[in-house]
């Protein structure tokens, strides 16, 4: 399961509709969309609240196991956030 396809799982699971998604994170349909089929990439703030629009944790969206061996490609997140420890890096240290 591709990063994209892990967030339109979460989506559906809740019985969401993009367009609904898009209205709380001020986006729109398209950038969900986008998301969705791995076109790009939800920035930080946008992670957090899909995190809690969707009652799951920041790393279970980064850290979801896309290949079934134990563990997301590192070709499937964000440039910005290769590794968990990236993200906490800039977490704790926003200036690093």
């Amino acid at each position: 399961m591709t990063y994209g396809q892990g967030l339109s799982h979460w989506r559906r699971n809740m019985n969401l509709r993009q367009w609904e998604v898009a209205e709380t994170l001020h986006v729109t349909r398209q950038t969900i969309s986008n998301w969705e089929n791995d076109v790009s990439y939800p920035d930080l703030g946008s992670l957090f609240i899909l995190s809690k629009k969707y009652h799951i944790s920041v790393n279970d969206i980064l850290g979801q196991d896309y290949d079934g061996g134990g563990g997301a490609s590192r070709t499937d997140f964000p440039v910005a956030f290769k590794t968990k420890r990236d993200l906490f890096q800039f977490e704790t240290d926003p200036f690093c």
